[in-house]
């Protein structure tokens, strides 16, 4: 494996686990009334106990067929150069996103609404 293969691998890798664990950050706050009323014991379990490792785990979990995508698929220099561009940028909008709505979505993951 050439040097440049394996920086690209590595930085696609990455950004890709990044970018799932915060699309995660932002969408399990919405699931959590869903997941309330399927099972309290697995919401208490999954969000008040292990969020950190669920987020972590499931970002991995479902990062890895991205990544094997991403790294069989794009071959050429200038397609590697435009897919890591596009996840930077996709990476900095989610973390702006994340960032100034970090408040609203803890509220809604602590507090479900029971209806």
């Amino acid at each position: 494996m050439s040097k440049s293969r394996f920086f690209y691998i590595a930085i696609v890798s990455v950004t890709t686990i990044i970018n799932v664990f915060a699309v995660l950050c932002i969408l399990f706050p919405f699931l959590a009334q869903q997941v309330q009323n399927l099972s309290p014991l697995v919401y208490v379990y999954m969000y008040l106990d292990h969020l950190q490792f669920t987020t972590f785990a499931c970002s991995v979990l479902l990062a890895l067929p991205i990544i094997y995508v991403l790294s069989r698929r794009f071959r050429p220099h200038k397609a590697q150069l435009i897919v890591i561009g596009i996840q930077l940028v996709l990476l900095t909008s989610l973390v702006v996103i994340v960032y100034f709505n970090l408040d609203y979505l803890n509220e809604i993951m602590l507090r479900p609404t029971y209806e």
